[in-house]
């Protein structure tokens, strides 16, 4: 259940951040509050709160409240910023149970006051699995990784021209299946990641072109891979202060 009074707001987050981080970086420098400048400048900036009219339709009507869900996308933005700079690197486990409760800095910017209250690791894939719409059981590890699947090699045909024949592989889909699926009036793709996407439109695309760093009309909108003009910049976009 998805309950708006439980969710941390903006000027909430904003308030904690500074006010203990202000305190860290007076009290002791062993805190490092001060060396995630960079990554506490992108999450003051982000603000999570349009995200209240979208999300709830994910949770059900029933059940105990969903906590910390604004604190556990914070800490997965986070955990992405800084996966080469921690000893987590890529592993979720190792953030959750080692980086995030031996740094009281990286706990507050992810917008908790102690680390008593650092959300589990379970919750964080409860919150995952919320917005990726496909099955679990596909993502399984026994459906990945089936018994035998790599015990016994495949048997080699060859043709009549004496050259080895590729095995047809059932599972597989070629340009004809899709295009034969567009013209059946099908989706080209499940889109499993949609809902992720819209949150992506929600907190980062809409804003850049409501503050002008993305030109509207001078927008490419892609999502079959291909390699496009992001008009974005590695350095940012500086906007003039206006007087």
């Amino acid at each position: 259940m998805f309950k708006p009074e439980l969710w941390q707001n903006h000027n909430e987050y904003r308030t904690l951040v500074t006010k203990i981080g202000r305190r860290l970086s007076r009290n002791n420098p062993k805190y490092s509050f001060d060396s995630y400048k960079e990554e506490s400048q992108k999450l003051l900036n982000l603000n999570l709160d349009a995200l209240t009219q979208y999300i709830p339709a994910f949770y059900s009507n029933g059940g105990r409240p969903a906590t910390h869900q604004a604190q556990i996308l914070r800490s997965l933005i986070l955990f992405v910023l800084l996966f080469n700079e921690t000893k987590a690197h890529t592993s979720l486990t190792l953030w959750e149970r080692k980086v995030l409760p031996e740094s009281i800095s990286l706990t507050v910017l992810i917008g908790c006051a102690s680390t008593q209250e650092l959300p589990p690791l379970g919750s964080y894939y409860d919150f995952m699995d919320r917005f990726w719409l496909a099955p679990r059981d596909s993502y399984s590890r026994s459906f990945l990784l089936p018994s035998g699947k790599n015990g016994r090699k495949p048997k080699k045909e060859i043709g009549a021209d004496g050259k080895l024949i590729e095995p047809e592989d059932p599972s597989s889909i070629t340009t004809r299946d899709i295009a034969n699926s567009i013209m059946d009036g099908k989706p080209a793709s499940e889109n499993p990641e949609a809902a992720l996407q819209k949150i992506f439109s929600i907190l980062a695309v809409f804003p850049s072109l409501r503050l002008g760093l993305v030109d509207s009309n001078d927008l490419t909108v892609s999502g079959d891979g291909t390699a496009v003009v992001s008009h974005t910049s590695p350095y940012g976009h500086f906007k003039s202060e206006e007087g």
